[in-house]
C-alpha cells in the first residue's frame, strides 16, 4: 500500500517542520546563536516576547503566565487580579510558577523537577483566596506570600532542581562522579563510583536525604 498524494503531502510538510525545528534548535542551543539574530531570518517567527528568554527568564515567565490568565476560560482566571499583583511584585516577580488543577504554585526553580517545598499554594475561594490552607483577600495574600519568598533559601533560578542538586552532592561525595544527564526531555542527576555503577538519584529527595541514599546504594 503507498500513500496518498495528499497524506505524502502531510508527511513531507511534517518532515520539512521537524528538519527546521532540528536546526534552529541545533542553531541556539550548540551554536549560541541568540534568539534575537535566529527571528531576524526570514520565514522564522517566535512567540511574543521571545527575546525576553535570553535577557530575563523571571519577565519572560511572568509575561507567559500574564498571557494566560487574560484568558477568560482559563482554570486560572479567577485568581487574575492576585497573579498580577505577583507579576507587579519585586519579590513574587523573583520566582517562577505552575500550575495544578486550578491552583497557583511558586516554584525557585523554572523547570521540573520544581523547587517547591514549603512554598506557597493559592487557590480561588468565593471572591477571596486560600493560601496554604488559610482564608485571604487580595492584600493579605499578597503580605504573606511575599513574606514566604522573601526569606526562602534558594534564589530563583532558571534550571531544575536537579540542576541545584548537583554541586551540592558533588560537594558531600567528592570519591563519586555527580553528574546530570539529559534524557529527552528530562534531566537526571546520577552518581558513578569507580568501577562505573550508577545511581539515579530521585529528584524529591533533599540533599542529606541524597547523600544517604547513595551510600546506602554503593555499601550493599
Amino acid at each position: 500500500m503507498t500513500p496518498s498524494r495528499a497524506d505524502s503531502s502531510t508527511g513531507n510538510s511534517r518532515s520539512r517542520r521537524r528538519s527546521i525545528a532540528t536546526a534552529l534548535s541545533k542553531a541556539w542551543l550548540l551554536d549560541r546563536i541568540s534568539i534575537r539574530d535566529l527571528l531576524a531570518h526570514e520565514g522564522v517567527r517566535g512567540e511574543r516576547n521571545a527575546e525576553l528568554l535570553e535577557i530575563d527568564p523571571a519577565k519572560w515567565h511572568w509575561a507567559h503566565v500574564r498571557d494566560r490568565i487574560a484568558e477568560p476560560d482559563d482554570v486560572l482566571a479567577p485568581l487574575r487580579l492576585l497573579v498580577e499583583a505577583f507579576a507587579q511584585s519585586p519579590i513574587a516577580s523573583r520566582f517562577f510558577s505552575f500550575s495544578s488543577l486550578n491552583r497557583f504554585c511558586f516554584s525557585a526553580s523554572s523547570h521540573y523537577p520544581w523547587i517547591n517545598k514549603r512554598l506557597p499554594i493559592i487557590a480561588p475561594n468565593g471572591d477571596g483566596y486560600v493560601v496554604d490552607r488559610e482564608r485571604h483577600d487580595l492584600a493579605s495574600a499578597l503580605v504573606y506570600v511575599e513574606s514566604v519568598l522573601g526569606e526562602y533559601p534558594v534564589t530563583p533560578f532558571f534550571g531544575t532542581a536537579v540542576d541545584h542538586m548537583r554541586p551540592l552532592l558533588a560537594e558531600k561525595l567528592p570519591a563519586f562522579d555527580v553528574r546530570v544527564e539529559q534524557r529527552r526531555g528530562w534531566r537526571r542527576l546520577i552518581v558513578l563510583d569507580t568501577a562505573g555503577r550508577a545511581f539515579d538519584v530521585p529528584s524529591h529527595l533533599e540533599s542529606d536525604a541524597a547523600v544517604a541514599a547513595v551510600l546506602a546504594f554503593f555499601a550493599s
